[in-house]
C-alpha cells in the first residue's frame, strides 16, 4: 500500500501534508516519469510488480498535475477537495454540532490565523487552509534546518492542536461515528 493511501485512512491532515510535499518533490523532479521512477519508486518498492503499482500510481498523479495545469504551483482537485471537506466541518463543528471543545481549540487558535493571513497575504483563504499552509511551511522550514523562533511555535502549535483535533473528528465522521444532530 502506497504511503498516500495510507495517511488518507489514517489521518488526512497527514495525507494533505504529505500530498503538499509530494506535488512539490514531483515538481522538483519536473513530473518526468523517469525521475520520478529512479528518485521514488525504486527506492520504495521491495519488487518489481510493487514498482509498476508505486510508478502506476505517480503516473496517475503526474497526468492530473499536467491536466490541471500544477506545473509551478498548487495541488490537485481532490486534495483541494479534501481541503474543502475539513472546511465544511470545521463550520459544522462550530454552528451546528457546537462542538466545545473545538471553539475552544478554535479561539485560541484566531489571533495566529488572522497574523498568518496577513502575513502570507491569503486574507480570504480558511482558517483550514491556513493552518494546513502554516504546518507545511514549517516542515519545508526544517528541511532547510531554518531557526525557528518561540513565537512561532506557539503558532505552529496552535495550529497542528486544531488540525489534530478536526482529524479526528473527519475519521468518525467516515466511520459514522460522528453524530449531526443538533445539540
Amino acid at each position: 500500500m502506497l504511503i498516500a493511501q495510507a495517511k488518507k485512512e489514517e489521518n488526512i491532515v497527514e495525507y494533505i501534508l504529505y500530498m503538499f510535499q509530494l506535488h512539490d518533490i514531483l515538481r522538483g523532479l519536473k513530473l518526468d516519469e523517469k525521475a520520478v521512477r529512479e528518485k521514488l519508486a525504486k527506492p520504495m518498492a521491495k519488487s518489481h510488480e510493487q514498482e509498476e503499482e508505486i510508478m502506476n500510481w505517480y503516473k496517475e498523479l503526474i497526468a492530473r498535475m499536467n491536466a490541471e495545469g500544477l506545473h509551478e504551483k498548487g495541488f490537485v482537485s481532490d486534495v483541494l477537495s479534501n481541503v474543502g471537506e475539513l472546511t465544511l466541518l470545521h463550520g459544522m463543528l462550530l454552528q451546528q454540532l457546537n462542538d466545545k471543545k473545538y471553539k475552544e481549540i478554535h479561539n485560541a487558535v484566531i489571533p495566529f490565523v488572522n497574523e498568518y493571513k496577513i502575513k502570507s497575504n491569503e486574507e480570504n483563504a480558511s482558517d483550514i487552509l491556513i493552518c494546513l499552509n502554516a504546518l507545511y511551511a514549517k516542515l519545508l522550514l526544517k528541511l532547510k534546518n531554518v531557526k525557528i523562533s518561540a513565537a512561532s511555535e506557539e503558532a505552529f502549535t496552535a495550529f497542528s492542536k486544531l488540525l489534530s483535533y478536526i482529524a479526528v473528528r473527519y475519521k468518525e465522521m467516515y466511520q459514522g461515528k460522528l453524530s449531526f444532530s443538533l445539540n
